[in-house]
């Protein structure tokens, strides 16, 4: 199981290093892309769908545009994002949970069960 951590693990890092050389991003701003504006604009996408609004779309929309207007430095914005992201899944090793496995948990197993779910009542 340990292996399949890891390997897991290296299949998003290497996706998120080729996204990161596409656009021209460093790895941690293309880290916070993903996991803080897309995958959570396509989560208020998909609930917008499922009750007939755009709300939560529309919504999520502003505080983005909200978030970029405040922020002078977007890289180093992303780059302070992501160590409080490391910090959080470091966090999880009082428990027993390494950071590879929190990774897991947190950016692979919670995401896709929440597409689940959304997508369960569409």
């Amino acid at each position: 199981m340990n292996r399949a951590l890891h390997d897991i693990f290296r299949i998003v890092e290497l996706a998120l290093r080729l996204l990161a050389r596409k656009l021209k991003i460093s790895y941690e701003a293309a880290n916070i892309l993903v996991y803080y504006l897309l995958i959570p604009l396509s989560w208020a996408l998909l609930i917008d769908i499922a009750v007939g609004t755009y709300y939560y779309t529309a919504a999520f929309i502003t505080l983005c545009i909200l978030v970029r207007i405040f922020v002078r430095d977007g890289e180093t914005f992303a780059q302070n994002l992501f160590e409080y992201s490391v910090e959080f899944l470091l966090y999880f090793r009082r428990f027993g949970v390494g950071y590879i496995a929190a990774s897991i948990i947190f950016c692979v197993i919670v995401p896709i069960l929440l597409y689940a779910i959304i997508v369960s009542y569409i």
